[in-house]
């Protein structure tokens, strides 16, 4: 076996091509856990690592401009065989086309093999370069761990790559292909092997005899595998064995190691910085100011200040993102703080991805503008560029009314002496709104579908609000915040001067803020007085709400599909994962009905004040866009990225959920862990877990992606989930949208890997636009911060027209009528606490 870490050559240059798979760049932690004290490998990764995607160049560009100046290639896995042939119509090879070249025995370069690792397709198209069939493998696994049977020299030690494992080293499958052992070429060996049936083995690994090429079907990248990085060194030893000179580049044992010139880095994946524009910002730091006013000692509920402060205040609309139900883990108190955040609409921003219209409208006086963004620039790029220009020029200022000496003073009475304290952040004075799913269309590189959207109804709603409420659950303590303009700025800012994006000023005049914030304070204070005084509130618009549930509607919620058809959508789902194209896809479908053309407003709050006390969730959300009529009423339990002020990321997939056994806690408890053991959850939630790794690392310093729980159980009011928490810290040069782009839209409504998974979902879906179910509902913060949830378990109402979407992920260990059964008991539940009469 080769010596450890500390005789291993310095880090070469690495070529990693991606053959659109959603777990490629988790092979850098690979490469990082190889030299875990050494805190230069993170920035030497940057410069000698390059992240392509395969099928990027054609192959003339590919071999003779791009893989010379690299010492080694990994090739990663991905969707299909190497014998899939480009799609029709398609300008570009197939990936797995590129790689059965790269292994081919004739010199790549200069008459020179250049050292390749394959993992999966990668290996496949090791075998099937040398003859061997790949075929429907005898056990589909996906997200599973299987245990290596490893093949030994005549000296007793493991071959090639996998010469530091020993037998029975665990690692997690992603296939429903494999290499037909019997059809392997003579010039090739079998490393290792899985014992898939008591009289079936698998290929694991297979090593060319006399050539650096090498490869193994599992995951070595994936969180569950175990000493992926062993793998991954003894590669880097057979790089260095084979090391050369290439006349062409230069490169050779000692240039191999040196940093990529800088045209090739230029080609990385990773998302390096924005899309800017080169125009100058007019705005200095300073002419926008973030002003707060804190408020403790005070029992104003979330859904009274509501009432009395938000709603109906802005002609354009209002939102409420409501933390109404803690999220517990393990059955155990409360882990995270819960903050719920309003406000009112100061102007709207719509966007239609169909024909890239962009709509801007302001509270006021209904001003604003309507033009399309350009072919080049996406709505992200547009929200990028604002959010960059807005951050720029925010200066944040220490609340005026809470000095820093108070801070143990004026703790709650609630938390009786404890040291529970409020978040030092503002309220999200920014953009509150939705990003719909059909958004994909810009936010996927080398999405190549229509835009399935339609061209009357948004795809992103984004009320931008000048002030905001926070309310911090765990302290009873209110933040107001309120973006101010200068009066310098507004004397010299017009229409045209914030970045030509606006068509109006951001920001609260002097006046207009010493208006709002006496108004925010008379209404805390009164009611601080009172509750000293233990009088009832005398302001009418403070008292309770009033609201009485909405009488049962006659009408009902209808399935847009059958149940027939979408058991053959289940079908044909399975089909496609068993054929190689996908390891699990989120097949959903929506319901929809027609409410009473007597229903207003209020009649939708007094529905959401129901949803939210019948099905609390940590991230639900009630807000309403006039413009466009539209009403979101969400009860989401899941997050989907949050950043915070500091830049640090995080993003929380739910795959597996299960019913409370309210009344019983040991019962319950029981469900949970159940929930927790089961292998078919465990492996759907392992699929997103490491798709959202590869996602993060796409906008994250190297080094900084981690897993801080797997498979936790988080508990709310009815049910149990099966949560993974992913963290990394964003890169300085990336704001977050930024983030969202890159990680947009969610895993867990997709499935992986992504890009294909999103065109096979197209077809079984029939195309029907998601709207914003699937997508992300949130705030995005002129102070750098974002969250967003995962909108699901919600209901979407357009001119009196409802609509509640469910789905579930579709794996091959699925029972079609299961799955039609969990999209029933989903819809059903939120139509039951909106009262609406079932189907």
């Amino acid at each position: 076996m080769h010596q450890t870490t500390g005789s291993l050559p310095d880090l070469p240059r690495i070529l990693i091509l991606d053959a659109d798979d959603s777990y490629t760049r988790n092979i850098l932690d690979l490469i990082l856990g190889i030299y875990p004290s050494d805190p230069n490998r993170a920035a030497q990764i940057q410069s000698r690592v390059l992240i392509l995607r395969a099928n990027r160049f054609d192959w003339s560009i590919l071999s003779t401009q791009i893989i010379p100046h690299f010492a080694a290639i990994i090739l990663g896995p991905g969707p299909g065989r190497p014998s899939t042939a480009a799609k029709p119509g398609a300008t570009l090879e197939h990936p797995a086309s590129i790689f059965t070249r790269i292994f081919s025995p004739a010199p790549l370069v200069n008459l020179h093999h250049v050292p390749t690792f394959g993992l999966c397709l990668g290996h496949q198209a090791l075998g099937f370069a040398y003859g061997a069939a790949v075929q429907p493998a005898p056990r589909i696994l996906h997200g599973q761990l299987s245990q290596l049977e490893l093949e030994l020299d005549s000296h007793r030690r493991p071959l090639g790559v996998l010469d530091r494992l020993h037998q029975g080293t665990s690692v997690v499958r992603y296939n429903s292909l494999t290499v037909d052992p019997s059809s392997i070429s003579d010039q090739v060996k079998i490393t290792a092997w899985a014992q898939d049936a008591p009289s079936s083995r698998t290929v694991m690994g297979l090593a060319h005899k006399t050539l650096p090429f090498h490869s193994v079907q599992f995951h070595p990248e994936s969180v569950c595998s175990t000493d992926g990085s062993l793998i991954l060194q003894s590669f880097f030893q057979i790089v260095s064995d084979s090391s050369y000179v290439n006349s062409d580049t230069g490169i050779g044992r000692k240039t191999a190691y040196s940093s990529l010139p800088e045209h090739i880095l230029r080609l990385s994946e990773l998302k390096k910085g924005a899309n800017r524009e080169a125009t100058p910002s007019p705005l200095k730091k300073g002419s926008l100011q973030l002003r707060s006013l804190v408020f403790k000692n005070t029992h104003l509920s979330p859904e009274q200040v509501f009432q009395a402060s938000i709603k109906n205040r802005s002609p354009l609309g209002h939102v409420w993102l409501d933390s109404a139900d803690s999220l517990t883990t393990a059955l155990e108190p409360a882990h995270e703080d819960r903050c719920s955040h309003m406000s009112s609409v100061d102007f709207l921003v719509s966007y239609f991805a169909a024909h890239k219209g962009l709509s801007i409208r302001a509270a006021s006086d209904q001003r604003g503008s309507d033009h399309n963004l350009c072919d080049s620039t996406t709505f992200w790029d547009w929200l990028r560029n604002v959010q960059e220009e807005l951050q720029t020029c925010t200066e944040i200022l220490p609340p005026f009314n809470q000095p820093a000496s108070s801070a143990d003073t004026n703790r709650s009475p609630q938390t009786n002496g404890s040291s529970i304290k409020p978040p030092g952040a503002a309220a999200p004075v920014g953009f509150m709104g939705y990003l719909g799913y059909e958004l994909l269309s810009e936010s996927m590189a080398h999405y190549n579908l229509p835009c399935r959207s339609s061209a009357d109804v948004p795809d992103a709603e984004m009320g931008f609000c000048n002030t905001a409420l926070s309310y911090h659950h765990a302290s009873s303590t209110w933040t107001a915040s309120a973006l101010v303009a200068s009066s310098a700025r507004r004397e010299s800012l017009s229409e045209k001067n914030l970045h030509h994006h606006f068509a109006l000023s951001v920001g609260l005049s002097e006046a207009e803020y010493q208006d709002w914030s006496r108004k925010v304070e008379e209404i805390f204070d009164l009611t601080k007085k009172q509750d000293q005084h233990c009088d009832p509130v005398a302001v009418p618009e403070l008292q309770r709400s009033s609201h009485s549930q909405p009488t049962r509607t006659s009408g009902t919620l209808e399935p847009i599909v059958s149940e027939s058809a979408y058991l053959e959508a289940i079908t044909k789902a399975q089909g496609q994962i068993t054929s190689g194209e996908s390891y699990e896809l989120c097949l959903t479908t929506q319901f929809r009905g027609q409410l009473a053309s007597t229903d207003q407003e209020d009649e939708h709050f007094g529905r959401y004040v129901g949803l939210r006390r019948a099905n609390p969730a940590p991230y639900g959300a009630y807000v309403r866009f006039s413009p466009h009529d539209t009403t979101i009423l969400s009860s989401s339990p899941e997050r989907f990225l949050r950043v915070d002020g500091r830049g640090s990321v995080e993003m929380k997939p739910i795959k597996g959920t299960a019913r409370r056994v309210l009344g019983d806690a040991e019962a319950d408890r029981a469900a949970g862990k159940a929930l927790q053991a089961d292998p078919k959850e465990r492996a759907e939630n392992l699929m997103i877990t490491d798709l959202i790794r590869h996602d993060l690392h796409g906008f994250c310093v190297p080094g900084t992606v981690r897993v801080a729980r797997l498979f936790g159980i988080e508990t709310v009011a009815t049910v149990h989930s099966l949560v993974s928490t992913v963290q990394g810290t964003l890169r300085p040069s990336l704001n977050s949208v930024d983030a969202l782009a890159a990680a947009f839209p969610p895993g867990s409504m997709t499935g992986a890997p992504k890009l294909s998974s999103i065109e096979i979902l197209d077809q079984l879906e029939r195309h029907h636009p998601r709207g914003p179910y699937s997508g992300i509902l949130g705030f995005i913060a002129v102070d750098g911060r974002a969250d967003m949830s995962v909108v699901i378990r919600t209901a979407v109402i357009r001119n009196n027209e409802i609509s509640v979407g469910a789905g579930g992920a579709i794996t091959s260990l699925s029972r079609k009528e299961d799955e039609w059964n969990e999209v029933r008991l989903k819809m059903d539940a939120v139509q039951r606490s909106l009262r609406l009469s079932p189907s």
